[in-house]
């Protein structure tokens, strides 16, 4: 199995490929398997509210987070647990990956990667800052360079991106480059994936 480790890309292809797999099995909200949590982005117009909910309240990890994405965590995954060790999500869903993450950790479970496509921003400087001493080395955030949402919410907000960023370049159905199935067919089957990373101008 060729492994992607690099400094460019800091996590095993096999993995990457796991989580894609998982993603695109998951309903509208997510999939629990035993190797890997998959969460899905927006679906609904209530996700729409949610992601459209910008204000910023506390998270226990410190800081302040996006009271959006925190209420619609709180809405979908608190009732559910998994041993997976790998944690996965795709736009709205990489948020909901990032807080299921930590609240497992927090927990005591063991998280060996988290793999987040598309990912907005998700909270301030602080959480951002707690969160990459407790997680940043284990995640990596994949981006297409002409996705807008990932460019969301703005910086001049007070948010910032968590994670290992590798930002991504490739053919894609959907007119605003926010499309799962993009990245699994750039990343999945990828051979090369110099094909395809580029330098990362939205850290």
């Amino acid at each position: 199995m060729r492994a992607w480790y690099s400094s460019r890309v800091p996590v095993a292809h096999s993995t990457v490929v796991l989580a894609l797999s998982t993603l695109l099995r998951a309903n509208s909200t997510a999939l629990y398997t035993p190797k890997c949590v998959a969460f899905c982005g927006t679906a609904t117009a209530r996700d729409l509210a949610y992601d459209l909910h910008v204000a910023k309240c506390k998270h226990p990890l410190g800081g302040r987070v996006h009271a959006g994405f925190l209420r619609r965590y709180d809405a979908i995954a608190t009732s559910r647990r998994s041993t997976a060790r790998v944690v996965t999500g795709f736009s709205l869903g990489s948020a909901m990956a990032a807080l299921y993450a930590v609240d497992m950790l927090q927990r005591g479970q063991r998280i060996d990667h988290v793999i987040l496509f598309a990912s907005p921003r998700i909270g301030d400087d602080e959480f951002a800052k707690r969160y990459d001493a407790l997680l940043g080395a284990r995640t990596t955030r994949f981006q297409h360079a002409g996705d807008p949402i990932v460019r969301l919410p703005p910086r001049r907000l007070g948010y910032a991106h968590i994670g290992r960023p590798v930002t991504l370049h490739f053919d894609t159905p959907n007119v605003f480059n926010h499309d799962v199935r993009g990245y699994d067919r750039a990343l999945g089957l990828q051979r090369s994936y110099e094909d395809v990373v580029l330098r990362d101008p939205f850290a």
